[in-house]
């Protein structure tokens, strides 16, 4: 119900309209993206084509590790771990899928700790701000990881954890002015 307005006065001559022209706008992109990847428009590095259509053409993890290289960062289960591990193991692709509440955050989180260490630049990117958020929030202890959070589109207020990332804020809490003798 709108908060202080009385339902029969509202109804005469007035009526509620919901813009979803950034829904479709947002869909015709993914519309066109789409297509275009279908086509092989797109970049195609690790030949993506050949594998995403077919994933037995992705080539299989040769060695597996058994344990991290580097300490953790977050507490992981033994599925967790597994799923880190086969990720930064993978030639070409490695999925992860589960259910809500399961840890793919937790896993995506220790993927970015872990390949951070050994020097690799990381782009994490989601369709949701909290999303990008709550795995920041969950790296804000990691000394070697360097995020900078952007502002989205349609910015929500950070994750309280995530808000140092953010563009003005990186500077203040990461670098330290040089003290002179």
């Amino acid at each position: 119900m709108l908060s202080g307005l009385d339902p029969k006065k509202f109804s005469q001559g007035h009526f509620i309209v919901n813009d979803i022209s950034k829904d479709l706008v947002d869909m015709e992109r993914q519309k066109k993206g789409i297509a275009s990847f279908k086509e092989f428009q797109s970049a195609d590095l690790n030949q993506v084509h050949d594998w995403l259509f077919n994933i037995s053409e992705a080539r299989p993890i040769e060695e597996p590790l058994q344990s991290l290289t580097y300490p953790t960062s977050i507490n992981l289960n033994p599925d967790q771990e597994s799923a880190v591990l086969g990720a930064l193991q993978a030639k070409d692709v490695f999925l992860i899928q589960g259910p809500p509440g399961t840890g793919k955050t937790t896993v995506i989180a220790e993927i970015i700790n872990q390949a951070t260490q050994d020097g690799k630049k990381v782009l994490l990117a989601s369709q949701s701000n909290d999303a990008v958020d709550n795995a920041l929030g969950k790296l804000s202890n990691s000394p070697h990881v360097r995020p900078i959070r952007r502002y989205g589109r349609s910015f929500n207020d950070p994750d309280p954890e995530a808000e140092k990332f953010l563009e003005n804020n990186v500077v203040r809490d990461f670098f330290v002015p040089a003290i002179a003798d």
